[in-house]
């Protein structure tokens, strides 16, 4: 026998589904939900924001995982890094 879904299980799986380039813009659930609930004309206020603030965010998720790329390649050939303001002991 199949459990129907109550509306915050729904929201949650579409969130869960929905391509990591949406869930940049949509950052959480209730970011999605409350875009869901808009009206027409502030529809299409947010449809032209997300238009005009995708390249900005692709180019930060791109500088995430090229970070994180770089702090792995550290961590696995065990490379000390030394801030600025550490000095070196000599």
């Amino acid at each position: 026998q199949k459990q129907l879904l109550n509306r915050e299980q729904i929201r949650t799986k579409i969130y869960k589904n929905m391509s990591d380039e949406l869930k940049l813009y949509a950052v959480n659930l209730s970011i999605l939900i409350e875009i869901s609930e808009l009206s027409e004309e502030n529809l299409s206020y947010e449809k032209n924001r997300f238009f005009r603030n995708m390249p900005e965010l692709r180019k930060h998720r791109e500088d995430k995982i090229t970070a994180e790329r770089f702090l792995n390649y550290i961590k696995q050939n065990k490379i000390d890094i030394k801030s600025a303001d550490e000095k070196d002991d000599i």
